[in-house]
């Protein structure tokens, strides 16, 4: 019986060891976790706003009058809402010089250095420019890829 009580303690012990080390470090997670917010920020893009629950408001014509103006394009064409140059929209969903991706052992930081973006992902009632946010996460989407981590952890031998 006490083999059997050492046994247990030291396995236990191992899978204790094994979590301490799983927390310290999920630069293992940080991977995955980038591959699903580039999927779906291109989702929120090619559905404008309806992927995530909110459909982004409409272009103002004042917009519309401004791309037809700069691109020699016909006003009635379809708009895209938030791809003028394409800039944001590769800066979130591929890696260009203004993508933000840095890894750490316990943080991940995703984003871009266009400053422009946190002008249309939170609005600005002051610009007559409402929120169309793009990037849309929960916690709860993030922490399960943690805890799918950490469950594979602790059950490798």
């Amino acid at each position: 019986m006490l083999a059997l009580s050492v046994t247990l303690v030291n396995n236990v012990t191992q899978k204790l060891r094994k979590l301490a080390i799983a927390t310290d470090d999920y630069s293992q997670v940080w991977p995955l976790v980038d591959v699903y917010l580039r999927k779906r920020i291109s989702e929120q893009f090619r559905s404008e706003g309806r992927a995530c629950g909110t459909p982004w408001p409409p272009l103002s014509e004042v917009t519309i009058a401004r791309r037809v103006k700069r691109y020699n394009i016909k006003k009635e064409g379809k708009h895209r809402i938030l791809v003028d140059t394409g800039a944001l929209k590769a800066s979130l969903t591929s890696y260009t010089g203004d993508s933000i991706r840095k890894e750490y052992k316990t943080k991940f930081v995703f984003g871009t250095r266009l400053r422009y973006a946190r002008l249309h992902q939170y609005g600005s009632p002051r610009d007559n420019i409402p929120a169309r946010p793009m990037i849309v996460v929960k916690a709860e989407e993030i922490a399960a890829f943690v805890r799918r981590y950490i469950h594979d952890v602790i059950r490798r031998p």
